[in-house]
C-alpha cells in the first residue's frame, strides 16, 4: 500500500486483541518497507515504530512499579531483621560461649624507682637490682607464694647433731644461660665468697665458721658452729658460675664483666641492659630450660626511673604495665580506670624502740608509763599502709591467746610517773631531783616514720616529758643516720622498722648479744631470762615448741616495756587491667616475693571460646 497516493488511516476495531493488533502492525510494517518511499518517510515509520513500541514495552508497565515497590520493601525489611537477630545471637553467643583470658606471649615491663649500678647479685643494693637478682639467680632455697621456706635447687636435705649438720642434695635438670650444669661446685664457690670481707663486709662473719664440703657434683654437707633449726633460712642467696668468676681476683669481681653481662640462671635471664639518660631497662627473655616450667611471658623488662613523676606517666602512657613504687591513691579517678592495685602485708614490723640505756628510760616504771600514756589507736591512724602489730614479732609466730596487751590509760599514766617520783613544774615539764625529764626522739623522713614519731612527740608532750624530735633525710648518702644514730643509740625512742623475715627467729633484734654498735637490738635490752627463752627457741625441736617459747618470750618483751609495736608494712602493687601479675592470695615476707609465681604472670589476652 502506498501511504502517499493513499493518505486515508486505518480504522481501529476495537474487536481485535491485542496480540492480532500487534501481527497487524508488523505486517504493515513489513509492507510499507517492500514499497519503495523515500528516505525521509521511512525515517517518520520508524520513529512512529520506536514510539509505539517504547509506549507498550516501559511507560506502560510504571503501573506495576508501585507493587515491586511494596516486594522490594519487605524482602529488604526481612533481610534487615535476619541481619539484626543474626547480629544478637552472635553477639550473645560471644558473651555467653566464650571469654577474654590471660594467655601466654607478650612483654612485662615493670617500672621501678631507683638506680642500677650493677648485675652482680653479690653488690646488689637497689630495689631494681634485687628484683632482677630475684628473677635472674637461683638458690638453694627460697620462699614460696604461701610466704614459707622451699627448696629452689634443693631437692631433699636431712640433718643431725641437733641441727649442726645438714646434707643437701640438689637437683641435677638446672643449668646456666651459657648451657653449663649448676653444681655443687657452684653452691661452694659461692660461699667461698660470702665469707670474704671485702665481698660482704656486713655479714662475712656468719659465714666464717660453716664449714662446707662437696659429696658428689649435686651433693653437699653444711656443718655450723652453733645449734638452730633456722639454718636452712639462711641458704636463700644467689648461686653463682664457678666456671664464669673462678679465674677473677677478689678485688677485681665487682668491676668484672659478668656485674654487667651476666650469666643467669633464674626464670628469666639476661638480655641486655640499656641506659637512657632518665632510665635504665633491663631486658630479660624467658629462660626455656628453666627447672620449674617455661614462663608465659616471653620478655620481661624491669625499668628503673630517677623520677617518681615519670615513673607514673609511664604506668599511665602504658610505656610500662606495673611499679610496686606507687600507690593507688596518687592517679586521679580517671587514670584509675585502666588500673588496679593490691595492697600486700609483708613480714617488716615499725617500732618505737624504747631505748633502756637512756638515762630517763632505764627506769622500767618511765618505760612502763610511756608504753600505757600513748595511744597507739591514734599513732596508727597517722600512717598509711599498715596492720596492726603488737608483738616482737609476727602472730603467726605466737600463741596470742596467751598475750595481753596494756590498755591505753593517760591517767593511770600520769600516776605512774607520779609515783616513781616525776612531778611536773610550773610550765607542765616533769622534773625528779632536779633533772628534766628529757626525751629524743630519731627518726628518719620516711612518710610512716615520720607521721608515727611526730604524733608519739605530740602525746609524749602532753605526759609532761620535754621531748626533742630528730628527723633524718631517708636519701641522705653521707651515713649520718647509721653512724651518728643507730650505731651509738643516740636516741631515748627510735622510730624505726625491722625485717622480720620469714623465720620466727627473732635472737638478732633482742638478744642482749646484739645490743652491741653492730647489733640489731635497738632497745639496748638485756635481760638473762628473755634471753633464755631466745636460745630456747633457736633449737626447739618442733614449730609448736618453737612457739611457745617465742610466746614466753614476748610475755615479758611486754612486762618490761622494751618496745612499742607500731605496725606491720604493706606494699602497693599497681598495675594495668591489661596484664595479671602475682596471685592476690600469695602471702609475702618482702616485697621481692611477689616474683614467686612469676612463671604464671600473664601480658597478652586471647579469646577462649567455649562448648554450648
Amino acid at each position: 500500500m502506498d501511504f502517499k497516493n493513499s493518505p486515508k488511516k486505518v480504522r481501529r476495531v476495537s474487536a481485535i486483541s491485542q496480540k492480532n493488533r500487534d501481527q497487524v502492525s508488523k505486517n504493515k510494517t513489513i509492507q510499507i518497507f517492500n514499497n519503495k518511499v523515500t528516505l525521509a518517510e521511512r525515517a517518520d515509520l520508524v520513529e512512529k515504530a520506536i514510539t509505539s513500541h517504547t509506549k507498550k514495552m516501559f511507560f506502560s508497565r510504571f503501573e506495576n512499579l508501585s507493587n515491586v515497590r511494596k516486594i522490594v520493601i519487605s524482602w529488604i525489611c526481612v533481610v534487615s531483621i535476619l541481619i539484626f537477630s543474626v547480629g544478637i545471637f552472635r553477639g550473645l553467643s560471644v558473651e555467653n560461649y566464650s571469654e577474654n583470658i590471660f594467655y601466654r606471649g607478650g612483654t612485662y615491663s615493670e617500672g621501678i624507682l631507683g638506680e642500677v649500678k650493677t648485675l652482680n647479685p653479690l653488690f646488689t643494693s637497689t630495689n631494681t637490682e634485687r628484683s632482677f637478682e630475684q628473677i635472674a639467680f637461683s638458690r638453694i632455697y627460697d620462699i614460696d607464694e604461701t610466704g614459707n621456706l622451699k627448696g629452689d635447687l634443693a631437692e631433699s636435705v636431712s640433718t643431725s647433731d641437733n641441727y649442726k649438720n645438714f646434707k643437701i642434695k640438689m637437683r641435677n635438670n638446672a643449668v646456666w644461660s651459657d648451657g653449663q650444669k649448676i653444681t655443687a661446685n657452684d653452691v661452694i664457690f659461692t660461699i667461698k665468697l660470702l665469707r670474704e670481707q671485702l665481698i660482704n663486709p656486713s655479714g662475712f662473719k656468719a659465714w666464717k665458721n660453716v664449714e662446707i664440703s662437696k659429696n658428689s657434683d649435686y651433693e653437699f654437707s653444711v656443718k655450723v658452729p652453733s645449734s638452730s633449726s633456722s639454718v636452712l633460712y639462711s641458704f636463700n642467696f644467689s648461686i653463682l658460675p664457678e666456671h664464669i668468676l673462678k679465674d677473677i681476683q677478689i678485688e677485681k669481681i665487682r668491676e668484672s664483666a659478668f656485674s654487667k653481662n651476666p650469666i643467669t640462671s633464674g626464670a628469666f635471664n639476661f638480655k641486655s641492659v640499656q641506659n637512657d639518660g632518665d632510665k635504665t631497662t633491663i631486658s630479660l627473655v624467658k629462660n626455656k630450660r628453666y627447672y620449674k616450667g617455661e614462663a608465659y611471658i616471653d620478655n620481661f623488662d624491669i625499668i628503673a626511673f630517677k623520677d617518681e613523676t615519670k615513673l607514673k606517666n609511664a604506668l599511665i602512657s602504658g610505656e610500662i604495665v606495673a611499679s610496686p613504687s606507687l600507690k593507688i591513691s596518687e592517679f586521679s579517678e580517671s587514670e584509675r580506670d585502666k588500673l588496679k592495685s593490691r595492697e600486700t602485708n609483708v613480714n617488716r614490723g615499725i617500732y618505737a624502740f624504747l631505748n633502756n640505756s637512756d638515762s630517763v628510760l632505764k627506769d622500767l616504771r618511765v618505760r612502763k608509763a610511756i608504753q600505757t600514756g600513748v595511744d597507739i589507736s591514734k599513732v596508727r591512724k597517722e600512717m598509711e599502709f599498715v596492720d596492726k602489730l603488737d608483738f616482737p614479732t609476727l602472730n603467726q609466730f605466737l600463741n596470742t591467746k596467751d598475750l595481753s596487751v596494756p590498755k591505753y590509760d593517760f591517767d593511770q599514766a600520769q600516776k605512774i610517773l607520779d609515783e616513781a617520783g616525776w612531778k611536773k613544774n610550773s610550765n607542765g615539764i616533769l622534773e625528779k631531783d632536779g633533772k628534766t625529764a628529757i626525751l629524743n626522739i630519731a627518726t628518719t623522713s620516711v612518710y610512716n616514720y615520720k607521721k608515727a614519731a611526730e604524733e608519739i612527740e605530740s602525746q609524749l608532750k602532753k605526759l609532761g616529758f620535754d621531748v626533742k624530735l630528730t628527723v633524718i633525710d631517708k636519701d641522705d648518702k653521707t651515713g649520718a643516720f647509721v653512724q651518728s644514730i643507730l650505731q651509738p643509740r643516740n636516741y631515748s625512742i627510735l622510730v624505726y622498722e625491722i625485717d622480720l623475715g620469714a623465720d620466727p627467729d627473732i635472737y638478732a633484734f633482742w638478744h642482749s648479744s646484739q645490743s652491741g654498735q653492730k647489733g640489731l637490738n635497738f632497745s639496748n635490752y638485756n635481760d638473762a631470762v628473755a634471753d633464755d627463752l631466745l636460745l630456747n627457741s633457736r633449737t626447739a625441736q618442733s614449730s609448736n615448741e618453737k612457739k611457745l617459747q617465742i610466746t614466753k618470750f614476748t610475755q615479758r618483751w611486754l612486762a618490761n616495756s622494751v618496745a612499742i609495736g607500731l605496725g606491720q608494712t604493706k606494699i602497693s602493687y599497681v598495675f594495668r587491667k591489661s596484664v595479671q601479675p602475682y596471685s592476690a592470695n600469695n602471702t609475702f615476707v618482702t616485697e621481692l616475693n611477689r616474683y614467686a609465681d612469676v612463671i604464671y604472670w600473664s601480658a597478652s589476652k586471647s579469646t577462649l571460646y567455649k562448648t554450648p
